[in-house]
């Protein structure tokens, strides 16, 4: 049994303040809120350091990155990658199934890096992506403004310090070129967790992934945490939703998933950007 302490001291990732205060409970840990500039996070023992995928590619890791993630994958190549050309790296790769998605847009050069050795196997292997580097981030070498497109697809919760990554993607990218990062919005996701465990009874399930998740950000923590990086969020944009609810397969659930995206898209209209209820898709540039 976990017992939650009010006020602990864990310094804050945006302002340095130690004060925070538990505001969810999973089964992992505690989710906590920074007393001084209400950023978010896990206080959860951590996932080890060698990537989110295990030895072996689970059946469900396939359609959760291939069809769940297809709708969006190619609205994102529409707007950013159709007519245009250059080179891109997709940090933090996964499974690859993005970069296989450029195979259409053959005027970009893609590349990728991961950190999960059995993930890299298979990019390379099954799906046939040659320009995959195994590499922690924070670590990896590229020449500097080497890259016109940069993506951060469902990495930046992951990071226990995102700053030296960002560092390098900065470092990394041309001058006129663009950084583009898919995070969920826990403006939404905190009271759609506290929601279901009401629901659920308190048992444990599928709510803020205390163990993987390590920040938590919103429309505004996420702008202060490129800003710091010297880095300028320019927009947030609208990307269709995972078509998946939990990674289940389930018709009712994407029809519920879809309605809510139709709603949060006029919701943004009808208060010019106040209100976002779903994930943050950031477009951001060098300042």
């Amino acid at each position: 049994m976990i017992i939650m302490s009010e006020t602990e001291k864990y310094p804050c990732l945006l302002c340095g303040q130690s004060d925070s205060r538990v505001i969810f409970q999973e089964a992992a840990g505690t989710i906590r809120r920074c007393s001084a500039c209400g950023h978010i996070f896990s206080a959860a023992g951590a996932r080890p350091a060698t990537g989110y995928f295990p030895d072996s590619i689970a059946a469900a890791d396939h359609f959760w990155w291939r069809e769940a993630h297809a709708k969006m994958y190619q609205a994102f190549g529409r707007r950013f990658l159709a007519g245009r050309s250059g080179r891109l790296l997709d940090a933090g790769c996964g499974l690859g199934y993005f970069l296989s998605h450029l195979a259409a847009y053959p005027d970009w050069e893609a590349w990728g890096t991961e950190i999960s050795p059995a993930a890299v196997d298979f990019a390379r292997d099954t799906l046939d992506l040659g320009r995959i580097v195994e590499a922690d981030l924070a670590r990896a070498d590229f020449p500097d403004r080497h890259f016109d497109l940069i993506t951060l697809w469902d990495v930046l919760e992951h990071l226990p310090d995102p700053r030296p990554v960002l560092a390098n993607l900065r470092a990394w990218l041309k001058d006129d070129g663009w950084i583009f990062i898919h995070t969920p919005n826990i403006s939404i996701q905190l009271p759609k967790a506290r929601l279901k465990k009401f629901f659920a009874r308190g048992r444990p399930g599928h709510y803020l992934e205390a163990t993987d998740h390590r920040h938590h950000y919103s429309p505004v923590t996420l702008r202060r945490l490129v800003e710091m990086l010297d880095l300028e969020m320019v927009e947030l944009i609208h990307l269709p939703p995972i078509q998946s609810v939990s990674g289940r397969r389930s018709a009712l659930g994407r029809v519920l998933k879809n309605f809510w995206y139709w709603s949060a898209l006029g919701l943004d209209k009808l208060t010019a950007g106040a209100v976002r209820l779903d994930n943050l898709f950031a477009v951001v540039k060098k300042s």
